[in-house]
């Protein structure tokens, strides 16, 4: 980590440079981790041990000496024992499943090889609000970082304010940002289904059926993100592939300092 801070711009490019698809008829392509791994050996190793040792734990436990024998004490304990090291041999073994689908998903995880987007798509960027659930000034962190990702094309940024505030339409327009509500619109807002109100999709979908054919692209963060000025550049590449339906990027806590953080963060890492 940098004096300054977290090195965001670094790790914002972590698979890589942008490259330009050597065909037309593109699809994604992909490097494998451990190819990259300067002591790939040791991480083989230690992947391979992982499941072994915990296969070597669970057959110790439930092994036929080792059970536990009453004798001149009451029969009715017997089941509880029984009880016990079935347990104890289930914990096991999904502690057994856990650990090998770990490594072996560590040992097969692969980069897909980032490409420069299209140029002269139009994307919307889109992040909802909710009126007294969420601080204005966290909003506002989340406009002012998207109001500066980089586009080679038409880039409309988009708030969805689920309660039609007056504090979100003059943060928009002191931003330049486009406003949107399904507020008051009894289609949109209704007891289930895709408009469903007081939801999260039900606001997107709102915001899809009102204006999502003037775009070929969106892309959408909580309104706690803060999107890197790459974020496009580094996302709308893999959409050259016509089998790509949907990009995933991770994220980082800004505030990753703190315990609790660094823990909550720590748990997101396999996915990525």
């Amino acid at each position: 980590m940098r004096p300054g801070g977290y090195d965001y711009d670094t790790y914002s490019r972590l698979a890589g440079p942008l490259t330009e698809p050597d065909t037309a008829d593109y699809r994604v392509q992909y490097t494998s981790l451990l190819s990259k791994e300067p002591h790939r050996i040791r991480a083989v190793l230690l992947m391979a041990l992982a499941p072994l040792l915990s296969a070597v734990l669970l057959a110790y436990l439930v092994w036929p000496t080792h059970w536990t024998v009453r004798e001149g004490d009451d029969t009715w304990r017997v089941p509880y024992d029984t009880v016990m090291l079935v347990s104890i041999g289930l914990i096991c073994f999904f502690m057994l499943v856990n650990v090998t689908s770990i490594a072996h998903a560590t040992m097969v995880a692969r980069d897909p090889v980032p490409v420069y987007p299209e140029k002269g798509t139009r994307v919307a960027f889109l992040t909802t609000y909710v009126p007294g659930k969420e601080p204005l000034a966290m909003v506002r962190a989340t406009l002012e970082a998207a109001v500066r990702i980089r586009h080679d094309g038409t880039l409309h940024v988009w708030l969805l304010d689920e309660g039609d505030s007056d504090e979100a339409k003059a943060l928009c327009a002191e931003l330049g940002v486009r406003h949107f509500t399904r507020a008051g619109v009894p289609e949109w807002n209704r007891k289930k289904g895709v408009h469903k109100a007081r939801t999260k999709h039900g606001n997107y979908n709102a915001w899809l059926a009102m204006h999502g054919d003037a775009y070929d692209f969106f892309a959408s963060v909580d309104t706690d993100h803060v999107p890197h000025p790459g974020f496009l550049e580094r996302m709308l590449g893999y959409f050259r592939d016509p089998d790509v339906a949907f990009v995933v990027g991770p994220q980082v806590y800004g505030n990753y300092t703190g315990a609790v953080t660094k823990a909550a963060e720590s748990q997101q890492f396999l996915f990525h």
